[in-house]
């Protein structure tokens, strides 16, 4: 049987004229050279991640339509209360075969080069571009709703769950003392 990241390696001469339908189901196990989802951090994904999209062939290049949907495990971050986050994305990108050609000048990338990637070799391995799409539908600043209120500051009591009965006005003890500096002008 196939390890999960086989499921998304073809090879060049297996992939019809007419394309390819990919629908795979992958492990979460699938992500591990990911760090931000091994599960020390608190993140990872639960259930499986589903991949599929339409490989077609372009002359000696390929471009993928691809979408990956998946249920993220997170902690909120004002709260720090587990939660759901629902990750879905599509995506485009045209695979070119052969090695990129690089001069030693800099320039701009034109907006078409920035869906594109290169491969070298007889097998056209999909996995990278599918765990990119993961990477980049995970929120940055996941919040469990909306109006998360947070943590208090003084006693650490989730606001979500009440009031907590701290005075909010008194700001950072560390700077009480500025409240007594007068400024002459």
């Amino acid at each position: 049987m196939k390890g999960p990241e086989q499921q998304l390696v073809f090879p060049l001469k297996a992939i019809p004229e007419d394309g390819l339908e990919i629908k795979v189901d992958l492990p979460r196990e699938w992500l591990t050279n990911i760090p931000e989802y091994s599960d020390d951090r608190g993140t990872h994904i639960e259930g499986l991640i589903r991949a599929g999209g339409k490989l077609t062939r372009e002359g000696d290049n390929f471009r993928l339509q691809g979408e990956v949907s998946a249920d993220l495990v997170t902690s909120c971050c004002r709260c720090g209360e587990d939660m759901h986050y629902p990750l879905a994305g599509k995506f485009e990108i045209v695979l070119i075969h052969g090695r990129e050609e690089v001069s030693g000048e800099e320039r701009e990338l034109l907006a078409e080069e920035l869906s594109e990637s290169y491969f070298e070799g007889e097998e056209l391995d999909l996995n990278p571009y599918f765990q990119e799409e993961i990477a980049l539908q995970s929120p940055l600043q996941p919040l469990c709703r909306r109006d998360c209120s947070g943590l208090c500051p003084m006693c650490g009591q989730n606001l979500n769950n009440g009031k907590c009965g701290c005075r909010q006005d008194e700001g950072d003890s560390r700077l009480a003392a500025l409240k007594n500096l007068k400024i002459d002008h």
